[in-house]
């Protein structure tokens, strides 16, 4: 599983992406991906900046976004699980 951000500015949305690699089917170093889950704050989803991602059981992570040192954010940690 592979968290991707885009972010390019104030005037443009953060976009998170959750995309699952098929590494064992890579040819000449491409590797074919399916995306999982899109996440923008232009489509409404409250989406903060997440930047870490951890596998903690066989389909089950962690996702976290700390607060950039910034007394007004919170540390966000979200758990699911993949289907």
């Amino acid at each position: 599983l592979v968290l991707e951000r885009s972010y390019t500015g104030l005037l443009h949305p953060l976009v998170i992406t959750l995309k699952k690699v098929y590494i064992q089917n890579c040819k000449n170093h491409l590797c074919p991906t399916q995306v999982l889950a899109k996440m923008s704050n232009h489509e409404g989803w409250s989406v903060d900046n997440f930047e870490g991602l951890a596998r903690v059981g066989k389909n089950r992570y962690v996702m976290v976004s700390d607060n950039g040192d910034n007394f007004f954010e919170k540390t966000l940690l979200i758990y699911f699980e993949v289907l």
